[in-house]
């Protein structure tokens, strides 16, 4: 079940709610919780053709295993980035499951990150990143993703102890 702070999340990132493709992990051995990359089906289309320089067809994206795994490629470069970040920024080394791919809307896709864990999330991080693609003619699209952290409590206190709050 979803609870108040968990469609608080939702409520900040999809307005619109639109279909999302959310990209799913959890954190593996110094923290707990999940981490969910949300990002606009029409963008991460784009970013499929460009990685596998051809078209491929929306309805196959997460069906194609070709596709399917340069989404996942990018969720991991992207994924990597954040904890790497994050980890120079707390001095916790932050270690993370493979990456799991899913379509929905952002309430299913929370939901569903958070059932993953049996976790309640009382605390989350949710940083908007702006994403640009440009392709050979100039134009291109631009996507705000959400790249939410949902720790359990320990994780949180452990997180607010090593940025000193």
């Amino acid at each position: 079940m979803i609870t108040k702070a968990d469609m608080h999340i939702v409520e900040q990132i999809d307005k619109k709610q639109t279909e999302k493709i959310g990209i799913y992990l959890n954190f593996a051995n110094t923290l707990n919780g999940a981490v969910l990359l949300l990002m606009d089906m029409q963008f991460i289309h784009q970013i499929v053709e460009i990685l596998l320089e051809q078209p491929v067809a929306e309805q196959k994206l997460l069906t194609d295993e070709e596709s399917a795994s340069a989404i996942a490629e990018f969720a991991n470069i992207i994924v990597a980035s954040y904890m790497n970040a994050m980890g120079s920024y707390t001095g916790i080394r932050i270690f993370v499951t493979p990456v799991s791919v899913k379509l929905g809307y952002a309430d299913e896709l929370v939901e569903d990150a958070l059932q993953n864990l049996n976790l309640c999330c009382n605390e989350a991080i949710c940083v908007n990143t702006g994403l640009s693609t440009i392709d050979a003619n100039g134009g291109g699209l631009s996507d705000v993703g959400h790249f939410i952290m949902m720790p359990d409590d320990a994780s949180v206190q452990k997180i607010m102890e090593a940025i000193s709050i």
